[in-house]
């Protein structure tokens, strides 16, 4: 009986983990290393392309202040990148058709039950946001953090996105040390 309470406990606890978010790192990598960092700028950048990346390019400017980083455009430890990929998909929904079954049923004659589906496209969007932590030196990826869900038009405000960065940076190595408050 204690294994059933037990298992009644853990059912909610492993419902809460975010199994939309992953992040990898080099091994053996020390991030108490790095000090500053920058952005990537790359050749079709505007200042800010669209007010989604500049959400993002905000929030995890947040996010590194808040582990002691500070931002260095000459001489920086870490260069900072991200990408976000917005994919449509559809997937095919069923709904069961109720009827009157016109064959005998257990000896007792018609029944009502499931007599078909009927079947019907669903159309979303699937996002995914990467964010990579490339060491300056050698320009390899020490870490990288991704975001990826289905998502509508509200998961693009910039309430939400602040708290998807903030759920990547939860597993950068360098754990928040202040609250930064812009």
């Amino acid at each position: 009986m204690k294994k059933l309470y037990f298992l009644l406990l853990l059912i909610p606890i492993l419902g809460a983990c975010n199994r939309n978010i992953y992040s990898d790192k080099v091994a053996g990598a020390d991030f108490t290393n790095y000090r500053t960092y920058a952005w990537i700028k790359h050749e079709d950048d505007g200042e800010p392309r669209s007010i989604l990346h500049g959400n993002i390019h905000h929030a995890a400017n947040r996010e590194m202040h808040n582990r002691g980083f500070r931002g260095d455009s000459i001489n920086p430890d870490l260069l900072l990148d991200f990408k976000v990929k917005v994919n449509k998909r559809r997937t095919v929904g069923m709904q069961p058709i109720w009827g009157m079954s016109p064959w005998w049923g257990w000896g007792w004659g018609p029944h009502w039950g499931v007599a078909g589906y009927h079947t019907y496209p669903i159309h979303y969007q699937h996002a995914t946001i990467t964010i990579n932590a490339i060491d300056q030196k050698t320009n390899k990826i020490v870490w990288s953090g991704t975001y990826s869900d289905v998502v509508d038009s509200r998961t693009f405000t910039g309430r939400n996105i602040s708290k998807t960065v903030h759920k990547i940076f939860k597993r950068f190595p360098i754990r928040q040390t202040v609250q930064y408050v812009s």
